[in-house]
């Protein structure tokens, strides 16, 4: 899954939400809930403040926020706050996969250093496994 943000979400695309503060962003969860929401909007909150004329001083007891709305699988409207983590579906293309497999293939004409960092950039030991398992099942189709 790919990290977003909140300025690049689209209406109607669904989103992996990662919620780890409360909606007027006052308190950190440590055990993050997560669910899967449909993007409907953002909504922004101004502030609330007090000014005091005599002194100039202003102070600020609330300060603004946007907040998220997404549709959850039952269609109820939840609202989280930008501050949370968001994340989108990466499908890779056919041609991702070929380009990540040709990188692979140069790992044996380079020293061990250079074959981990190249190991690293394409996803590490786990997405060499599934690329070898792809590979072979669309060869036995």
């Amino acid at each position: 899954m790919l990290i977003t943000h909140v300025d690049m979400f689209c209406p109607g695309m669904d989103y992996w939400v990662d919620m780890r503060w409360n909606l007027l962003n006052t308190m950190r969860i440590d055990e993050p809930t997560h669910f899967v929401g449909k993007f409907v909007r953002l909504r922004y909150v101004s502030g609330t403040y007090d000014e005091y004329a005599d002194s100039g001083l202003i102070i600020m007891r609330d300060p603004s926020r946007t907040d998220v709305i997404f549709q959850d699988i039952d269609g109820h409207e939840r609202h989280v706050s930008s501050l949370n983590k968001f994340y989108q579906r990466y499908r890779p293309t056919q041609t991702d996969i070929i380009r990540n497999m040709e990188i692979r293939k140069l790992r044996v004409h380079f020293p061990p250093e250079l074959r981990r960092i190249i190991a690293e950039f394409c996803g590490g030991n786990n997405v060499w496994k599934f690329l070898r398992n792809y590979v072979q099942q669309q060869s036995l189709k």
